[in-house]
């Protein structure tokens, strides 16, 4: 397993300084994992540790996949460098510093995307007012005009009215209209999109666009990949991979199998790792055989750890009485009645004469 070498460019190093720039500029829109990940890289950055992504992964509770993401999605904002090896192997990571300059950009963009985006590596402008955030300006500069022959703009407006239970603020709009028309997401997708974060209890505008954007990112173009990304960064999923030593993505009919365990029968992370973990220990990374276990579980109600050694202990108590264990006293009871079993014979004085007499004739 190899070892990463972290470099610094930062003068800081008696304690764990996290860049203004940093909270700023490009933690809120982040994936709550990949903070996670360069904090983590940040607070090693004075004691000379080494790791590897494996030893990452298993701290932070996430798949070594879903790591090497969020590793080239700071690359992209450009606040961090990582080399690889030959065999794809991550060597080590250079933690740009944020503390003073300017970043560049390493994402080339079109003349169109400069017109409606602003690059996430801002100068943070919270004191003065100014918003920035790319989404904020790109949904900002919407021209509500150019949807005016779209007919699926006003059910798209309408039905997300239904979903506020209020009508569209100016910026509900824009934002719904640049989740549609630039991202060039479905009414469908889009529904989904407001329904998961409403659900949730999120209803700002500004996060409902920051949503949209990653899963842009990610290359979501359907409610399925939607739901498939959502299911990758849930605790069942993790659980799965853990236990079945997944490093990668699985595949799409296994992702199946997750799905319907988490979502449609609503089994807990924990509930859905034992039954991995005993899949594991008679069959394997076998997921048929686990289904079929918490298929059983689902319909029992099973719904925690206790729930799950409560059954098993009616079990053992039901297959006690079908079986009785037999003891040594019992055994040894019925070898010696063994023979006492048999009907015995009753015979009269006349009939042993009888016996006697024709055994001395022979």
């Amino acid at each position: 397993m190899c070892t990463i070498g972290l470099i610094s460019k930062s003068k800081q190093d008696a304690v764990t300084a996290i860049p203004n720039r940093f909270i700023d500029d490009f933690m809120v829109d982040a994936n709550g994992t990949y903070v996670k990940v360069y904090l983590y890289l940040l607070r090693h950055l004075t004691d000379r540790t080494e790791f590897s992504v494996p030893q990452i992964a298993e701290l932070l509770d996430c798949t070594e996949n879903f790591l090497l993401k969020a590793l080239h999605y700071w690359s992209k904002q450009g606040i961090l460098e990582f080399s690889v090896s030959g065999n794809g192997t991550v060597e080590s990571i250079n933690l740009v510093d944020l503390t003073d300059g300017v970043l560049e950009s390493k994402q080339e963009s079109s003349e169109d995307e400069a017109a409606t985006q602003v690059p996430a590596r801002a100068k943070s402008s919270a004191r003065s007012g100014q918003s920035s955030s790319k989404f904020s300006s790109a949904a900002a500069a919407i021209d509500i005009d150019t949807f005016a022959e779209d007919t699926n703009v006003p059910f798209l407006l309408s039905t997300l009215e239904q979903y506020f239970k209020r009508p569209l603020s100016r910026e509900d709009t824009d934002t719904a209209l640049y989740i549609y028309g630039r991202l060039g997401f479905s009414c469908e997708l889009v529904f989904f999109l407001y329904e998961r974060c409403i659900m949730g209890g999120k209803t700002s505008a500004r996060y409902i666009g920051r949503v949209a954007e990653s899963w842009s990112e990610a290359g979501v173009s359907t409610v399925e990949e939607a739901e498939n990304l959502l299911l990758t960064e849930s605790d069942a999923f993790r659980a799965v991979c853990r236990e079945f030593g997944i490093d990668g993505t699985p595949g799409a009919s296994q992702i199946r199998y997750i799905r319907t365990w988490a979502r449609e029968w609503h089994l807990p992370a924990e509930v859905i790792r034992e039954a991995c973990a005993r899949t594991m220990t008679r069959k394997g990374p076998n997921f048929p055989y686990a289904n079929t276990i918490l298929k059983e579980w689902h319909e029992a109600d099973v719904k925690s750890s206790e729930d799950i050694a409560k059954r098993d202990e009616d079990h053992r108590q039901a297959e006690a009485k079908k079986h009785p264990a037999v003891t040594r006293d019992d055994r040894k009871k019925s070898r010696t009645d063994r023979f006492g079993d048999f009907t015995q014979r009753e015979y009269s004085a006349e009939t042993l004469a009888e016996i006697e007499k024709k055994m001395r004739q022979r």
